[in-house]
């Protein structure tokens, strides 16, 4: 072809007698299909009756004849075939965009501030420590963390901000975030554009209790509305559900399921910031009245997902918060806990009854506590890699104790030797 194009003919022909190349995938393959003996008319097997396909492009030569040479039939796309001509003009580049994402290497630090480009570097290094902690490498990467400028009050909210997300949801490394806060919280920045009547430092316990306090709230408005909402289309697709498939609304079940997702991402983010406010607590960063508080707020909100969160929340703290002094306020919870789980309707459970799976909850509650705190199963929390191997080994000896014949003393899949 001529003028800068090119041209390409692209043909789907009856046989396939060449030995040329064909354009079709194997599983389309008339051959592969059984399409076409040896010697045959490759007329009947594939997805497109056992045609075979040739192609033709200008200026390179000489037609290819079609199709596979085991198909049989006439090659070249003659007789019946369809030919695509496809011209290849030139194309516009695109146009850069001045918002369009700039790999970190390839930006013009000359165009960013000092300080912005400082900040951001700081966030993405510890976002990647974050990425990296674990039980056994926790040391090393806290004197990483030590090592960062966190020295302004915009970069400490953002790191507080990095952690809680993390720590609400990924809750078996929960522990592991909390001890880096309690590693963190002798800092203290400056406070930006501070008034006359405030301090002009901010500290990281100060903040982190405040981001706590402030998303908690937050989340679980955000979850009361979102499940209000879920409750008004579920009502209107049971409407919908009765109506001819004419005057069906189609989009229901899709903002149902859109909406239903949204409502267990805000679920497990709740349930994570129990279990991180708990966590915190055991370490002393919360204080026992603050701990009371939420117990409180959780014990007087009669739904399901409230009282699943409160059931949590005693089971990290509970153990804690029953001591001598705090007898009588444990004694009342649990009482009001009793009730709940012997006459829910009288506690405000008229409308949405009971969930069993959270009256279940209750009573482990109560049993754990009549039981002096003690789980009844192994909690779920991170482990080291010793811990890892030594768990294995106890592993592969019950099974060599309860079938020595099979194992005799040596696992080879895992490398152990059990002796």
């Amino acid at each position: 072809g001529g003028g800068g194009g090119h041209r390409r003919e692209f043909a789907i022909g009856g046989g396939g007698g060449g030995s040329g190349s064909h354009f079709l995938p194997s599983f389309m393959d008339s051959s592969n299909l059984g399409g076409g003996a040896s010697g045959g008319g490759g007329t009947r097997g594939g997805p497109l009756g056992g045609r075979g396909m040739s192609a033709r492009a200008s200026g390179s030569g000489p037609p290819v004849r079609g199709g596979d040479r085991r198909g049989g039939g006439s090659g070249g796309p003659k007789g019946n075939a369809m030919v695509f001509n496809i011209e290849a003009t030139s194309v516009k580049p695109l146009d850069n965009s001045t918002t369009r994402w700039v790999p970190q290497s390839k930006r013009d630090k000359a165009a960013v501030p000092e300080d912005v480009r400082v900040t951001e570097e700081v966030i993405r290094n510890f976002q990647g420590i974050l990425n990296k902690l674990t039980p056994e490498n926790a040391a090393k990467l806290t004197q990483e963390v030590d090592r960062l400028s966190i020295d302004n009050e915009e970069r400490l909210t953002r790191i507080i901000r990095l952690i809680f997300d993390k720590a609400v949801c990924e809750t078996v490394f929960v522990v592991v975030y909390a001890n880096l806060c309690r590693h963190m919280l002798q800092i203290k920045v400056p406070v930006d554009n501070p008034k006359e009547d405030e301090k002009k430092e901010v500290s990281f316990r100060k903040k982190l209790l405040t981001l706590c306090q402030t998303l908690f709230e937050a989340d679980n408005k955000d979850y009361q509305t979102m499940y209000s909402e879920y409750t008004t289309l579920m009502a209107q697709v049971a409407e919908n559900e009765r109506k001819s498939d004419e005057d069906r609304d189609t989009t229901l079940n899709v903002k149902v399921a859109n909406l239903g997702e949204q409502l267990l991402k805000a679920k497990i983010r709740t349930i994570g910031n129990i279990k991180f406010i708990g966590e915190l607590y055991k370490l002393r960063i919360l204080t026992e009245p603050i701990m009371h508080e939420c117990i409180v707020k959780l014990l007087t909100k009669y739904d399901n997902d409230t009282l699943e969160c409160l059931c949590n929340l005693l089971q990290s703290v509970g153990k804690e918060l029953d001591h001598e002094k705090a007898k009588k306020r444990m004694n009342e919870y649990i009482n009001r806990i009793k009730e709940i789980i012997s006459s829910p309707q009288k506690m405000g459970f008229e409308k949405k009854p009971l969930e069993t799976r959270v009256r279940f909850m209750l009573e482990e509650l109560v049993h754990r506590r009549a039981c002096g705190w003690a789980p009844r199963n192994e909690v779920e929390r991170p482990k080291r890699i010793s811990e890892v191997h030594a768990d294995t080994r106890r592993q592969l000896q019950r099974q060599a104790e309860a079938n020595p014949a099979v194992l005799g003393g040596w696992r080879a899949s895992n490398g152990y030797y059990i002796n």
